[in-house]
């Protein structure tokens, strides 16, 4: 009996093992797609900033306001993407 109780608390520590790999393979999936997610925001903000340099001065002036409060939006996305991931990484 003692040792059918034993046999048991393996197979149970071998089963936690398996839960905790897979939820570190969840995690690193959402880190995968947090890094995608940074790409594109990261992307979003350049063609923002290229579409701001590239208006002529007259309009820049009166539109500039409009995209640097979107460009900084996204700065600050970034910013809290990359912390997020960050902290899934240090539970990895």
């Amino acid at each position: 009996m003692i040792l059918a109780g034993h046999v048991l608390t393996v197979l149970c520590m071998k089963e936690m093992v398996f839960l905790n790999s897979a939820r570190r393979g969840k995690l690193r999936t959402a880190v995968s797609n947090i890094e995608l997610a940074i790409n594109i925001v990261r992307s979003a903000s350049l063609e923002e900033q290229f579409a701001l340099d590239g208006l002529p001065d007259g309009i820049r002036d009166a539109k500039e306001n409009d995209f640097e409060e979107r460009i900084d939006h996204m700065d600050d996305a970034e910013s809290l993407l990359e912390e997020a991931a960050s902290h899934l990484r240090a539970v990895i």
